[in-house]
Parts: structure tokens; C-alpha cells; sequence
């Protein structure tokens, strides 16, 4: 069956459970694809951007 990835990164669920930070790592603040036997099984969605600034609740003016 075909299937869309919706991802630039895949990894094995073997890779997963060998070293998750590492697999998280590889998607650099994006979604990795975990795959179970070619199959897309779930996303790893790391949960902060490290790319994008957070909001510290001050305003400057301009």
C-alpha cells in the first residue's frame, strides 16, 4: 500500500528505541516519520522549535 510521508526525515522504530534523542535530533526541530517495516507508524514532533524565538511577553515600541 503507498503511503504520503509528510516529512523530510524517516526513521526505523528499531533506530527509535536504540537512541530516541539522537532519531528526535536528526529532524532538527521538525517532524521525523517513525516507519515499522516501510510503513509510516507515527510522527515525532519534537515539542519547541530550537529555530524559532520564543515570545518573552514584553513589547518594545517603535
Amino acid at each position: 500500500m503507498a503511503h504520503t510521508i509528510l516529512a523530510a526525515t524517516t526513521a526505523s522504530i528499531s533506530e527509535l528505541k536504540r537512541n530516541p534523542m539522537t532519531t528526535v535530533a536528526a529532524g532538527a526541530g521538525l517532524p521525523v516519520v517513525i516507519l515499522n517495516r516501510s510503513e509510516p507508524t507515527f510522527y515525532c514532533v519534537p515539542a519547541v522549535q530550537p529555530t524559532r524565538r520564543r515570545w518573552n511577553g514584553s513589547r518594545t515600541s517603535s
